[in-house]
């Protein structure tokens, strides 16, 4: 048994000598490139497209499914920046006109809406087609389509979630596929020291798809966020807007009135004064006001026949 375990431990330990030896081979050889003289150049668009380009092909079979996010990330961001344009969100002639249209009726106010179509212009037209209504039908319309068009103006941003989530995941999945490749020439060939040729491959598969993965997800990621800060400041100005139109409701004066059948609910039935004569459990009664209508005092209330007066049950 020692004899195994001392037998195991050789082999790690030539292992590890052996990886230990490549990395100093590695690195002797990049310093011997460094000092190697160089004319610098710069390189032109072409030679950076065909770098590009050959950094996708050397990274292996995963840089498609990389490639296609970042192609769906940036369609994504360009549709998002069309539609987030503040001058389509909240059109200035909408909001500047809205008000005088109003005052002109609410049919002129509604058609003043939809020849103006936008985010602002419908959440506002589900609150004045509701005009002729209490303030709290107003308000309830105005926050239902305030969340529709909120959900709307979110659009596509999961799409940019999942691709910020997804893309590092993939470049992940390169690296473990360039290092199986690596480690499986090195166990094909049976004599990896020295030859450094042979791990320089699957390694440098696995360095290309983690750092395209990355190049994918990071400026997504900040996208996502720059553009959720600016639905977060359009939907503040829209609830600025529809405050505004709540106010204008409130001071026109447009409740309607109560029903002449209109049940009072029991808030108002405990504010209303009883009227004099009202009975409770078949006893006449009068109400806490000393004085009725005519400004005569109150009479008492009379005394039942069946019922015995004091002087009756004192003797």
């Amino acid at each position: 048994m020692r004899f195994a375990h001392a037998h195991r431990w050789s082999r790690a330990a030539s292992v590890i000598g052996a990886m230990l030896a490549l990395s100093s081979r590695l690195l002797a050889q990049s310093g011997e490139a460094a000092a190697t003289p160089s004319t610098p150049s710069s390189p032109g668009p072409t030679g950076l497209i065909s770098t590009v380009w050959d950094l996708t092909l050397k990274g292996g079979p995963v840089m498609v499914p990389i490639a296609i996010c970042s192609l769906v990330a940036l369609a994504l961001v360009v549709e998002r920046l069309w539609s987030l344009q503040r001058v389509k969100v909240m059109p200035p002639a909408f909001v500047a006109g809205v008000r005088p249209a109003l005052s002109r009726g609410q049919g002129a106010a509604l058609d003043f809406c939809r020849s103006h179509p936008s985010p602002i212009s419908r959440v506002l037209e589900a609150g004045i087609r509701r005009w002729d209504r209490p303030l709290e039908q107003v308000e309830k319309q105005i926050t239902e389509a305030g969340l529709r068009e909120t959900t709307m103006l979110r659009k596509n941003f999961r799409g940019l979630v999942v691709i910020t989530a997804v893309s590092p995941l993939l470049g992940l999945l390169g690296t473990i596929f360039g290092m199986i490749t690596a480690f499986r020439t090195v166990a094909a060939s049976g004599d990896a020291l020295g030859r450094t040729e042979l791990l320089a491959g699957g390694i440098y598969e696995a360095m290309v798809t983690t750092a395209a993965g990355l190049i994918v997800a990071i400026p997504t990621l900040l996208t996502y966020h720059a553009l959720a800060a600016k639905v977060d400041r359009l939907v503040f100005d829209m609830d600025a807007a529809c405050i505004d139109l709540i106010e204008a409701h409130d001071a026109s004066g447009a409740h309607p009135a109560a029903p002449a059948n209109h049940a009072p609910t029991s808030r108002e039935a405990a504010h209303t004064p009883r009227a004099a004569g009202a009975t409770q459990n078949g006893i006449a009664r009068t109400t806490d006001l000393n004085v009725i209508d005519n400004g005569e005092a109150a009479p008492p209330p009379a005394t039942p026949a069946n019922t015995p007066d004091a002087a009756t049950v004192a003797a």
